[in-house]
């Protein structure tokens, strides 16, 4: 044993975010695929709403919440480059991921 305390690895806060991120864009559009083939965008639960727009806006959620997390988690860490970069790293994913799977809201599904 060197003594030394066990350092973390200094890209994994640095990557979370993103790889949250890439995560989400394969959920999202592979519930899409499933929904439209399933004809999950027929059945309304409201006017307006239906069973494929209600999931995908609620997976949006959760991936929205995730990536908070990981700000929020890296707030925590000391100062130093890893928080520093993914902090910034962390905010792009957080403004990309709305940005990016917004469309849930009002785009047509299929």
């Amino acid at each position: 044993m060197s003594g030394r305390p066990a350092s973390r690895p200094v890209f994994l806060p640095i990557l979370a975010a993103f790889t949250i991120w890439a995560v989400g864009f394969l959920a999202l559009y592979g519930l899409q695929a499933t929904g439209c083939r399933l004809g999950w965008q027929d059945a309304e639960l409201l006017p307006g709403v239906t069973h494929l727009r209600l999931a995908l806006c609620l997976l949006l959620a959760g991936l929205a919440a995730a990536v908070v997390a990981v700000v929020l988690r890296l707030r925590r860490l000391p100062a130093g480059f890893a928080r520093t970069v993914g902090l910034a790293v962390s905010l792009a994913a957080a403004a990309s991921t709305l940005f990016s799977f917004s469309g849930v809201f009002w785009l047509s599904l299929c």
